[in-house]
């Protein structure tokens, strides 16, 4: 997927703007823009409504915000520091620049803008600082803010020009790059393929003679500064002043040394899909293109996005709800956490007291099972048990046999005779056995009742269990159990 990177160069005299994307084929222009401003300082309101204007008819979604602050704001120093590492240095800044800047040391931010060996490597490293007051840092990116723009890194105009042109000619002469404004010009020194020093010059293409003398200046006091001689092979411009009033020749024929204009669009060899305007100068759009150009190439640059002004990651931005529904949501875990555990404590006493009561009823069931362990499986094979029982008695009773209760009683009413006054009331009809209740007159009756169905052969026995006389003294009341 091709990321996306947008460049904005906030200047005095206008904000330019280029978005690129990046992919595995490489990089190429998507957009463009460039709002100049109708007065040299423009109010805030109108940087807002440039910057807004600028992007608001490109697709920024997703891409990754590169910004620069005006560089005559910034005061650059040069320092020598004993280590190299960038992470060591930013700490020490603070201390080093607080006596080397006219402002309190907390209403600034500091940032190292090029590391450079010594060739004597006990002589320590060269070191570019620069501090930005803080006032100026905040009103940047509150203003970006208003416009809706959220930048990831802010820079400092001229060095991401000056840094691509570093990485792409990799030589290790000496060269001046110009970054020419209207009223104000930035010098940067370059010497053995590192930025050596910065300055902010107020003179531009009003005043071209004042910035032939300033940049003899700078050149002097480099050289006093370091004890070391420097030989200018070129001078390079850039900014929006680089081709006007043909200040270029001006400068190649005071300076007696070549004087040429970038244009990084044409350098870096990068496809367009939306062409300049013809009449449309390159210039205005080198910072842009460079800023958008190092974040998709990563080439080092100084980022003021530090400390207190680093952009807030979304952990950051929402720590504190995070932290509140991370902790609300802990709560309401421990809650069902303590509630499954109550729960399944009283399972387990419900479980135990289930338990309980089956053992008491089960050894009630069948008190000569004593050790009770698998009550399913003991119940089970009491079951089967009790069934073989109960089929054994049946297959050995008359009803085993085959004998149907409607043929013992036709025999019934068969063998006794009509004559006799006999009146059952209640049959009771076992596996094994048949109970038979009645009235009769006489006990001589129920012994001819008991004679005669003994004659049955179906029946193996029948006994007179009782025979008694009525209350009434008339009927005599027996009872007969025929064993079949």
């Amino acid at each position: 997927m091709a990321k996306k990177i947008l460049g904005l160069d906030i200047c005095h005299d206008g904000v330019c703007a280029a978005l690129i994307s990046s992919s595995l084929k490489g990089e190429r222009l998507e957009d463009h823009a460039y709002i100049p401003f109708k007065a040299a300082d423009a109010s805030s309101e109108e940087l807002e409504e440039a910057v807004l204007y600028a992007v608001e008819k490109m697709d920024t979604t997703g891409a990754v915000c590169i910004t620069s602050l005006p560089a005559d704001g910034v005061s650059f120093r040069s320092l020598t520091v004993p280590f190299k590492d960038v992470k060591k240095i930013r700490q020490i800044l603070p201390f080093e620049m607080e006596p080397l800047i006219p402002y309190p040391i907390e209403d600034v931010v500091t940032e190292c803008a090029s590391v450079q060996s010594r060739k004597d490597a006990t002589s320590g490293n060269h070191v570019l600082a620069m501090a930005v007051p803080v006032e100026d840092l905040q009103s940047h990116i509150d203003g970006l803010g208003t416009a809706h723009v959220e930048p990831d890194a802010i820079t400092v105009s001229g060095f991401p020009t000056a840094q691509c042109l570093i990485e792409s000619s990799g030589d290790s002469g000496a060269w001046i790059m110009a970054d020419i404004r209207d009223r104000w010009t930035t010098l940067f020194i370059i010497l053995d393929g590192a930025i050596r020093d910065v300055r902010s010059v107020a003179a531009g293409t009003e005043s071209p003679k004042r910035l032939v003398l300033e940049l003899l200046r700078t050149l002097t006091a480099y050289i006093d500064i370091h004890r070391q001689p420097i030989a200018v092979e070129r001078l390079v411009l850039t900014g929006n002043g680089a081709d006007q009033n043909g200040i270029d020749r001006m400068l190649e024929d005071t300076l007696k040394v070549p004087v040429r204009r970038v244009q990084m669009i044409r350098e870096s060899g990068i496809p367009v899909d939306r062409p300049l305007p013809a009449k449309a100068p390159d210039e205005p759009f080198n910072d842009a293109l460079s800023m958008a150009l190092m974040g998709s190439k990563r080439i080092p640059a100084p980022n003021l996005r530090q400390g207190a002004f680093a952009k807030k990651t979304p952990w950051a931005e929402y720590r504190k709800n995070i932290l509140f529904s991370a902790a609300l949501a802990g709560a309401v875990l421990l809650l069902a956490f303590v509630s499954l555990i109550v729960d399944t404590y009283r399972l387990e006493k419900g479980v135990d007291a289930q338990a309980a009561q089956i053992q008491s009823i089960f050894q009630q069931t069948f008190p000569e099972s004593r050790n009770i362990v698998y009550p399913a499986e003991q119940l089970a094979y009491f079951k089967d048990k009790f069934q073989d029982t109960k089929k054994s008695a049946f297959q050995d009773s008359g009803i085993g046999r085959g004998l149907r209760a409607v043929d013992m009683l036709y025999e019934i009413s068969r063998r006794i005779p009509a004559n006799l006054d006999v009146e059952l009331s209640r049959l009771v009809l076992s596996t094994d056995s048949l109970l038979i209740s009645g009235q009769t007159d006489t006990f001589n009756t129920v012994d001819a009742i008991k004679v005669r169905l003994e004659g049955y052969e179906a029946f193996r026995s029948v006994t007179i269990t009782s025979a008694n006389v009525e209350k009434s003294g008339n009927r005599i009341s027996f009872k007969l159990k025929v064993q079949l």
